[in-house]
Parts: C-alpha cells; structure tokens; sequence
C-alpha cells in the first residue's frame, strides 16, 4: 500500500529487525523508517557508482585505453625508475 507523504509517495513494508535491535533504537529515539530509507539511499548511490566505475573500466579496457583501478590507480607496467639493488641471498656476501 502506498502513502502519499506531501510530493512524495512511500510504500508501506514490513522488515524483520531483531528485537533487542529495535528496542534500542527507540529507546535512543531513531525514527527506523528514516533510517532504514537513509541507509538504503546512501548504499544504492554506492553501489550506482561502483557499478558506472566498472563499467567505464570494462569499455576502457576494450578500446585498448588505459583505465584506472578499482583503487584509484592507474594501470601500467615498465621498469621501476628508481631500481634498487638484489635481496641479498642467505650465504653469499659480496666485498
């Protein structure tokens, strides 16, 4: 069933919370269903741009451009420009 709330139309659902959960959040005045509504709006706008993340990587990647990570950074491969010298091996020691 739908409610009309100003301009805004909310449907009406029923969710299954643990009670001990739903007892503390009343007992500390949490209005669940704008919580609920908050937390829903702020993983959907997440995972929305997680997902046009992926999919500018995926059309990247097959136009042979270069695309950047999930973490941030770009992808590349090449010499380090600062090389360092060998680990040194146990039992050979140089002068």
């Amino acid at each position: 069933m739908d409610i009309r709330i100003g301009e805004k139309v909310k449907t009406k659902l029923t969710l299954s919370i643990e009670s001990e959960i739903v007892e503390k959040a009343k007992k500390i005045g949490l209005n669940i269903s704008q919580f609920c509504e908050n937390a829903l709006k702020i993983g959907i706008e997440a995972l929305e741009t997680a997902n046009q993340k992926i999919a500018h990587n995926q059309t990247a990647n097959k136009e042979g451009g270069s695309a950047e990570t999930p973490s941030g950074f770009s992808q590349w491969t090449g010499r380090d420009l600062n090389p360092r010298p060998p680990e040194c091996k146990s039992g050979v020691h140089t002068s």
